[in-house]
């Protein structure tokens, strides 16, 4: 998905070494597919399928944050 976004495989062009980390827990959180969301409806019913969504995508931004503000103050320990 990112050499998609950024048209080239070389990331550390684009990224630190800290946003690669950040974006890294931020793609493994979030619902990535279409078909996630159908198979939580078909399990669950769509509102509660609309809440794990919101959900997941907010926890993967608030993890992203909290990492991206917590990584640099760890690593001058």
């Amino acid at each position: 998905m990112l050499a998609t976004l950024s048209g080239t495989t070389d990331f550390a062009q684009v990224l630190t070494p800290l946003q690669m980390i950040v974006f890294t827990l931020v793609a493994m959180l979030y619902i990535p597919c279409r078909a996630t969301i159908a198979a939580l409806v078909k399990e669950f019913g769509w509102k509660k399928a609309l809440f794990i969504t919101f959900f997941e995508i907010i926890f993967a931004i608030f993890v992203g944050g909290t990492t991206l503000r917590l990584l640099p103050i760890l690593a001058k320990v």
